[in-house]
């Protein structure tokens, strides 16, 4: 029998493809993809093309725009979007929600009169929202039993879906205090020693849903009290984060808080949006 050798993959992309992709990314999501970032999309594209056996960038986008475009825009979603994420990041956030933030909504009824309500805008695969719960599991401990709903959003269905399992490999928990793992984390057993999974008293107050910043509405049930969009503004050309802002401010209650990433800004953008802390807003 002849032995046929296989055809190695070696891809490159042309400036026409590269163009077409970064236009439809763009528009779907925001996201800015320049010249400088085609090694980045070639590399993530290329497992999708591998997987369905396809001969080139060319072939993938025409595939993507035609048939494939029900099937394939969840996979083609989670590859061009970014999933950076730890349990307790700029944990400064934390710590200024647990000594202000909560005790000023908490003082206007939130948590009590009514409940509490608190989003994680690009929560990636949950570590943020679980990051929450602990928060506020922390503060209750200390102070009072409060009623609170998390929602929890992102654009990756496949990528959401870990957050709804809420399990994680061991190695992701270091920045959680070692009292708050003992609290709030289940370690598994024999082969999946290696896991551990958020306590079904924290997970009984997340729920996740799939949501694209790039939609002319966002499906979300506010006001919220508290609105976390940490490290997603970078992705998007300026008048994208401002129409993103505006959006964001009128689903703030009239107290309530928005924080974002420590190397973001919002100058300018919106004028019920006052700074009371590095990086933290709140609605005035």
């Amino acid at each position: 029998m002849e032995l046929v050798a296989m055809k190695p993959y070696t891809f490159s992309m042309s400036e026409d493809v590269l163009s077409r992709f970064s236009s439809y990314i763009e528009s779907n999501f925001g996201i800015k993809m320049p010249p400088s970032k085609r090694s980045l999309l070639e590399g993530r594209l290329s497992r999708r093309i591998r997987a369905l056996s396809l001969d080139s960038f060319d072939e993938y986008y025409e595939y993507l725009m035609g048939e494939g475009m029900n099937d394939e825009y969840i996979h083609f979603s989670d590859l061009v979007s970014t999933h950076k994420t730890d349990f307790f990041r700029e944990r400064k956030h934390f710590d200024y929600l647990t000594a202000s933030g909560l005790p000023v909504l908490t003082a206007s009824g939130a948590g009590t009169s009514r409940p509490l309500t608190l989003w994680s805008a690009g929560c990636s695969s949950g570590e943020e929202p679980y990051t929450i719960a602990m928060t506020v599991a922390e503060y209750e401990r200390t102070s009072r039993s409060i009623d609170y709903s998390i929602l929890g959003t992102d654009v990756s269905a496949h990528t959401l879906a870990k957050g709804i399992r809420g399990v994680y490999h061991g190695r992701l928990i270091d920045p959680i205090p070692p009292a708050l793992r003992e609290r709030y984390l289940l370690r598994g057993r024999g082969d999946k020693e290696d896991l551990v999974r958020v306590v079904p008293e924290l997970r009984a107050h997340i729920r996740f849903k799939v949501l694209n910043f790039m939609d002319d509405v966002y499906d979300v049930p506010g006001p919220f009290d508290v609105i976390f969009f940490r490290n997603v503004l970078i992705y998007f050309e300026k008048e994208t984060q401002k129409r993103i802002i505006d959006k964001l401010a009128s689903l703030l209650s009239d107290i309530g808080y928005l924080f974002i990433g420590h190397s973001e800004s919002i100058f300018g953008m919106h004028g019920s949006l006052i700074p009371v802390a590095p990086t933290v807003y709140r609605k005035g």
